[in-house]
């Protein structure tokens, strides 16, 4: 038997993001958003813009922080400057501070967002850098500077919310971010767990040992969690946790 703790547990998946019950918890709570759970909701932010390609936060803050690797031609192969005419990502700044890119192709736009607030020196330093890599993609444009007037961060632990509602509103086309603030946060967090849990595939791992499931599996009746018939554990890790819930 697969031997885990109920919060381990695999809720479900968003593509290649593996989303877990402690994943989920981390959304709600205040605190900082895992890597994992940033690229599965701005996934799910941008999956409606065909137009539109998401680089994952791990590709992205290697792009803006000057790694030479994005100069490697097998680093983001996908010829997204001929295929798409807008390019956004989180990116981790100092392993922990989301921040926002987005870059308008057809506009030759590069927009740069942090919820602190913007420096000029900075922003020099994520326009340099974006320009090596789309240069070294075959894409020598001359790039020009978006400034989108935004709510500021008032707190050290929200800038991953602050970052998907910078997202949704360039994605609508926005010249600007409003409609929120600080004291919304928490009920913020709550919205992206309700659509990052309603967009989980949960059919595709197995809930205890996150492998693939094959033929042999089994689903539990209670919270719809699936595992394979070897690794079946009565109750589940996200039944034990609702249990707790509701006796807390």
């Amino acid at each position: 038997m697969t031997n885990i703790q109920p919060w381990e547990s695999l809720v479900g998946c968003v593509g290649p993001n593996s989303i877990s019950a402690a994943h989920l918890k981390a959304l709600y709570e205040p605190g900082y958003i895992p890597d994992v759970v940033m690229d599965a909701l701005m996934s799910i932010t941008c999956k409606k813009f065909k137009d539109v390609y998401n680089i994952c936060t791990q590709s992205m803050t290697k792009i803006l922080s000057g790694s030479p690797r994005v100069k490697s031609h097998y680093f983001c192969k996908k010829d997204l400057f001929k295929t798409y005419t807008k390019v956004i990502g989180a990116l981790l700044e100092n392993e922990n501070h989301w921040t926002l890119f987005f870059c308008d192709l057809t506009k030759q736009e590069v927009t740069y967002m942090d919820p602190f607030g913007e420096t000029n020196g900075k922003k020099k330093w994520i326009l340099k850098n974006w320009s090596s890599f789309a240069k070294a993609k075959g894409c020598a444009l001359k790039w020009t500077w978006n400034d989108v007037p935004h709510p500021r961060q008032e707190d050290g632990h929200s800038c991953g919310v602050h970052v998907l509602m910078f997202a949704q509103a360039l994605l609508e086309g926005k010249g600007f971010v409003d409609g929120y603030a600080s004291v919304d946060i928490p009920q913020l967090r709550a919205q992206f767990c309700n659509i990052l849990f309603s967009s989980l595939d949960r059919g595709v791992k197995c809930t205890l040992c996150w492998s693939v499931l094959m033929k042999e599996k089994v689903c539990c009746q209670e919270c719809g969690a699936h595992s394979h018939l070897r690794c079946q554990r009565t109750p589940c890790g996200i039944c034990v946790i609702w249990a707790q819930k509701k006796s807390a």
